[in-house]
C-alpha cells in the first residue's frame, strides 16, 4: 500500500512510512531513521485492532477515503468488508494504522490517496 500526495510530491520529499512502535518493531524504526529513511512510528491508542479500525471509520463513512472502482475484489477490500469474520485482517490493520499516522501528521485527508499494487 502506497500513499500518494494528490498533486504530486514535492521535489526532493520522500513518501512516509508509518510502522506500529511496539516491540521489536521500534528497532527497526531506529534503524530506518538511521538510514535516512522518512518513517515515523505510531503507538496504538489500544492493542484491539477492531478498536483502531473503528478510529477511522469515520473518515471513511465521510467519503475522504475513496476506492477506486479496480479495487473492488482486491485482498484489502475483502479484509474490509469482512472484518471479524476473516482468519487474516492484517491488511486491514495496516490501513487503520496508515489513517491513524495521516490524521495525527496531516490537516487534510482529501491531499492524498492510495495505491494498492
Amino acid at each position: 500500500m502506497l500513499l500518494n500526495y494528490k498533486n504530486g510530491m514535492k521535489a526532493g520529499s520522500k513518501p512516509t512510512i508509518f510502522i506500529e512502535d511496539v516491540g521489536y518493531q521500534s528497532a527497526l524504526i531506529e534503524e530506518m531513521q538511521r538510514r535516512k529513511v522518512n518513517v515515523e512510528g505510531i503507538r496504538p491508542a489500544s492493542n484491539d485492532k477492531r478498536s483502531r479500525l473503528a478510529s477511522v471509520s469515520d473518515l471513511v463513512e465521510g467519503g475522504e477515503v475513496y476506492f477506486p472502482e479496480k479495487l473492488s475484489d482486491h485482498y484489502l477490500i475483502d479484509q474490509l468488508i469482512r472484518f471479524g469474520s476473516e482468519e487474516h485482517d492484517d491488511l486491514a490493520d495496516a490501513f487503520a494504522y496508515c489513517l491513524i499516522g495521516i490524521k495525527d501528521k496531516f490537516k487534510h485527508m482529501r491531499d492524498f490517496y492510495f495505491e494498492v499494487h
